[in-house]
């Protein structure tokens, strides 16, 4: 592929991902409920500085909207957006505490051409397993190999 070709291809991935990032990022902050994990998370991946860190938790102390202040520090990530930040909002830790993170996942996922950018999620690797059962309450020694091999 030569490079402008390259070139095309890469900013094209990036305006659809920002795009979708801007059109979704009020809903996006609807579905963050509490601060943990979410802004430890930008925090440590160097997405938001110490700085906005300590004062988006000094908001929500103050009784700022926990909405409110998701919205601003993804309007920020706006501001200096890279695509690299969306592998962080939807890695699989956030999305398993934050559930209503998964439809705008598969909405990202689908829409990105680069299929390789996501990795696949827990949830599409739990569906690909076969249905076993994953407490071991039901016995041992022979009962729990009688579970396991069917």
């Amino acid at each position: 592929m030569a490079a402008e070709d390259q070139n095309v291809d890469n900013r094209l991935f990036y305006d659809i991902a920002l795009n979708l990032f801007k059109s979704h990022k009020k809903e996006i902050s609807e579905a963050i409920k509490t601060t943990f994990p979410f802004l430890e998370y930008l925090r440590d991946n160097k997405l938001i500085s110490d700085e906005l860190y300590k004062v988006s938790r000094e908001k929500c102390k103050r009784r700022s909207t926990l909405q409110a202040v998701i919205y601003n520090i993804l309007s920020e990530l706006e501001k200096t957006f890279d695509p690299s930040y969306l592998q962080v909002i939807f890695n699989n830790v956030i999305r398993n505490n934050y559930p209503g993170l998964n439809r705008f996942y598969r909405m990202f996922k689908n829409e990105i051409a680069d299929k390789n950018f996501f990795p696949e999620s827990d949830e599409e690797e739990k569906e690909e397993l076969p249905n076993i059962p994953l407490s071991l309450e039901q016995g041992t020694g022979e009962n729990l190999k009688q579970t396991l091999n069917p």
